[in-house]
């Protein structure tokens, strides 16, 4: 988890719905037309990067959505995980979470993952793919890491 708060107490507004730690504050849509969305209270959300955020923001846009995202059949953009489009998620209002003046008074979920776990995870991801596609970050990564390794 980052902390929400710069030197001197500026709080992050520069960050974008793919980078990691990052705090949301979600609540129901104004125009929502879904009564189960309506009893959503406001929450704050806390993820991170390889920490199973995916299956979270796919099983909230399920219920809040009522379908699910893979019915949808994107292939690109837009990503679940981009909670500020509004053409993708109708029911909810989510924006960076900055002030944390009612954080105690909401309910809060923070995703994590054992960090042994997550670097293992990162590194079937990232480095050792079993395939011929080009899988995201994957000729970024690799030949730095070959390069801090040296020679063999």
């Amino acid at each position: 988890y980052e902390s929400p708060k710069r030197k001197g107490g500026e709080a992050k507004t520069n960050q974008k719905a793919s980078e990691p730690s990052i705090a949301w504050e979600v609540v129901p849509a104004a125009d929502h037309v879904d009564a189960t969305v309506a009893e959503l209270k406001p929450a704050t959300l806390c993820t991170c990067a390889k920490c199973g955020s995916t299956s979270l923001w796919e099983e909230l846009f399920a219920i809040v959505e009522g379908k699910s995202f893979k019915s949808m059949n994107y292939t690109g953009p837009p990503w679940i995980h981009d909670l500020l489009n509004k053409k993708l998620w109708t029911n909810i209002e989510a924006k960076r979470k900055t002030d944390w003046s009612n954080f105690k008074d909401q309910d809060s979920f923070a995703l994590i993952r054992d960090p042994k776990e997550r670097i293992v995870s990162a590194w079937k991801s990232k480095v050792t793919c079993d395939t011929d596609e080009e899988i995201l970050g994957h000729r970024m990564f690799v030949p730095h890491l070959l390069k801090l390794a040296g020679p063999s």
